[in-house]
């Protein structure tokens, strides 16, 4: 519950920035629109801590899942630059329980369904010919793990999870025919940690409208009730790109 009312208080953020946005000139206020699907391998293991489980070789599920993000730039200084985004995660792992003295494990499989909602928030401290900033990034990571040993019935577990990140993004040329974007997040808490990274080529092929390409890795390390995550998810993506 305080998840949701964390998310339509910064949905009420962005939108009031978006609706401020159109009493000022188009020469002051900056945004983007940008549609695409992204890439990835997966690597990494989860342990169900409950049964004593491994699963190892992890790998993605899928051949690409899409994304989405809005942004807006205003014009002061002092205003914070937002970006809502939006991408789906997918991956799945083979599983091998602890043998007990003579007996051997068993096998089974694993996969996970994630969608993760972003909102971030930075302050540009740095605006001439790079717009480098610093700020907050709210992730939140939902959806579901199903698990199956054989000659078991499978079980699913729901994962909805919100992580405040630290963050630093710097776009160079931010306004120029062509521009690149770079930025990391990360949250650390005990053992338990995220790390995000991302580089982005913008290129308006035909002003507004143009392409993005970049590439991005995504590390997860927590532990649950049942479960304890180590994975990353990298890989590129490529999108269309609407920045005026």
């Amino acid at each position: 519950m305080q998840d949701r009312r964390l998310f339509r208080g910064c949905r009420a953020v962005f939108l009031s920035l978006v609706a401020a946005s159109s009493s000022a000139t188009a020469s002051d206020w900056h945004g983007e629109v940008a549609l695409g699907q992204w890439s990835y391998d997966a690597a990494g293991e989860v342990r169900d801590t409950t049964d004593q489980v491994d699963f190892t070789d992890l790998s993605s599920e899928s051949d690409g899942q899409s994304y989405v993000r809005l942004g807006v730039m205003p014009p002061h200084r002092w205003w914070p630059d937002v970006l809502l985004e939006r991408q789906g995660l997918a991956a799945g792992a083979a599983g091998q329980t602890d043998g007990l003295l003579l007996l051997p494990g068993s096998s089974g499989t694993a996969s996970a369904d994630f969608d993760l909602t972003a909102i971030s928030i930075t302050l540009p401290l740095v605006t001439d010919g790079v717009r480098l900033g610093v700020g907050v990034l709210v992730e939140n990571v939902d959806g579901f793990v199903t698990r199956q040993e054989d000659g078991q019935s499978a079980q699913t577990d729901r994962y909805d999870e919100t992580y405040p990140m630290a963050l630093l993004r710097a776009d160079i040329a931010p306004f120029g025919p062509i521009s690149l974007r770079v930025e990391t997040a990360y949250i650390a808490s005990g053992s338990d940690r995220a790390i995000h990274a991302r580089g982005s080529l913008l290129w308006p092929v035909i002003a507004p409208l143009g392409l993005e390409f970049g590439l991005q890795s995504r590390r997860y390390r927590f532990t649950t009730s049942n479960y304890a995550v180590d994975a990353e998810f990298r890989g590129g993506y490529m999108g269309l790109l609407l920045k005026f």
